[in-house]
């Protein structure tokens, strides 16, 4: 299918760019370095188009706070269409929502949330709303 033929998205095709984030957590024990990628098999509008995900910069991240800057590639350029959270890659579910499929990320967190103490797994889910993807509430898991 040629780029003129595919669905369009919302908002303008902005240059991805390509940044790297440190990342640490709460205790400030371990860091992570997260860069700009696509994600494989992570085909969101059905026609391929690559989604690559980008560190937002912050000052300060930790794993509480770190979140992608998720773009859908068409040609050069890329539809931003949310912010994500985690640092594990998103998983794409079967739903779909106003053209678009939904997807998952499942993070650790807090067992009880009372404690920095990493345990458990949350989920969650993000739909698209006809302009961005929007994260369900936390399912822990």
């Amino acid at each position: 299918m040629s780029e003129s033929a595919l669905p369009p998205l919302p908002g303008e095709c902005l240059e991805i760019p390509d940044l790297v984030q440190r990342v640490r957590d709460t205790g400030s024990r371990s860091e992570w370095t997260a860069r700009t990628h696509r994600v494989a098999e992570l085909d969101l509008d059905g026609h391929a188009s690559p989604v690559v995900l980008v560190p937002l910069q912050q000052i300060d991240t930790s794993l509480e706070n770190f979140c992608w800057r998720l773009f859908i590639q068409r040609g050069d350029c890329g539809y931003e269409l949310g912010l994500v959270g985690g640092l594990e890659d998103p998983v794409r579910m079967d739903e779909e929502c106003f053209g678009l499929r939904s997807f998952c990320v499942a993070e650790t967190a807090p067992e009880d949330l009372s404690d920095d103490l990493m345990q458990g797994l949350e989920m969650v889910v993000y739909r698209f709303d006809g302009n961005r993807y929007v994260a369900g509430p936390a399912d822990y898991r």
